[in-house]
């Protein structure tokens, strides 16, 4: 599991392959807050809060300002300690995937060394990120893929950081670990290490696809939703089916990988239902929602926003 910045080390740039990973998190998105406490010992919920936020009061962004409605976040942020039972702990903070730029890279040989190594993820950077700011904070994770190396980099502006470090501290909270959402749920898989899944999480404002057989992953999109697309019942799941279908047909066209089964976490529909329908009728793949990786004592809905954080914190 990738994490993005440990805060026992204050280094701009630098990479944390093991670190202590918290008991409690967070998930911040443009309308919702989410948070989880684990036991100490199992690692089994112990309690969990999902609340709405004010509109506006989070504009997610790589490079623009994140929080406009301070107070108002403040005090849902405060509530949800409060009902969490969390006072001066350390967490896990997963924020909104457009706040990053993330990166699958392939390396036929990759070094050891820190210093090698980020002297060659600065150089395929240049090339992908020519513009790159000067405050970027990165993290990166290694896997093996069929005698590669294979890596799964990503990048947040230290000024976006900053401003949801300063938000936590200022309701006793200490930001241990940073992440993305979607790294989350690739624990909530159950398939065998050998087959080839296609993971889909859709937001409100956006959509991100990540590939991976077993540890080993092959790709990642993301894309966010312009405000003016429209979003009637049919109109935004028929622009996601196009998406899958096109990361499906590159999947195979340029990693030679043809995915076993699809994995989507989404809203649930009006219904209750887990709103698979529809992906099912068009999608020639078997389409499953996206379950908690262990139990928990909460709704449909609950579940589905909680398990990317069920996911890291497990």
């Amino acid at each position: 599991m990738i994490t993005f910045i440990d805060r026992t080390l204050r280094r701009a740039e630098r990479f944390f392959l093991e670190p202590i990973v918290p008991r409690a998190g967070f998930a911040v998105a443009r309308g919702h807050l989410d948070g989880l406490v684990l036991t100490a010992k199992e690692r089994r919920a112990a309690a969990h809060v999902s609340l709405e936020l004010p509109e506006g009061a989070i504009e997610p962004s790589f490079d623009r300002p994140n929080i406009s409605g301070v107070r108002a976040l403040e005090d849902r942020l405060r509530d949800a300690a409060r009902r969490l039972g969390l006072s001066g702990a350390e967490v896990l903070l997963l924020l909104p995937e457009s706040c990053f730029k993330a990166y699958v890279l392939l390396f036929e040989e990759f070094p050891s060394s820190s210093r090698e190594r980020d002297e060659l993820l600065g150089h395929r950077l240049s090339k992908l990120l020519p513009q790159r700011p000067a405050d970027t904070r990165l993290s990166y994770d290694v896997f093996a893929s069929g005698g590669k190396t294979r890596v799964f980099l990503a990048l947040a502006r230290t000024s976006i950081v900053d401003e949801y470090e300063r938000l936590f501290a200022r309701v006793d909270l200490h930001v241990r670990t940073i992440s993305l959402p979607t790294l989350g749920l690739l624990p909530c898989i159950p398939e065998p290490a050998d087959r080839t899944v296609l993971i889909v999480n859709i937001e409100d404002d956006s959509i991100s696809l990540l590939a991976a057989t077993g540890r080993d992953v092959a790709l990642y999109r993301f894309k966010p939703l312009l405000p003016e697309a429209p979003a009637s019942s049919t109109a935004r799941p028929a622009q996601f089916v196009t998406e899958i279908q096109n990361t499906l047909h590159f999947l195979e066209d340029r990693e030679g990988r043809h995915a076993d089964i699809l994995y989507i976490r989404g809203p649930r529909a009006a219904d209750g239902s887990d709103g698979l329908a529809f992906y099912k009728e068009r999608l020639a793949i078997p389409v499953n929602p996206i379950e908690a990786p262990f139990p928990i004592s909460a709704s449909g809905v609950e579940r589905a926003a909680l398990a990317a954080l069920m996911g890291h914190l497990s």
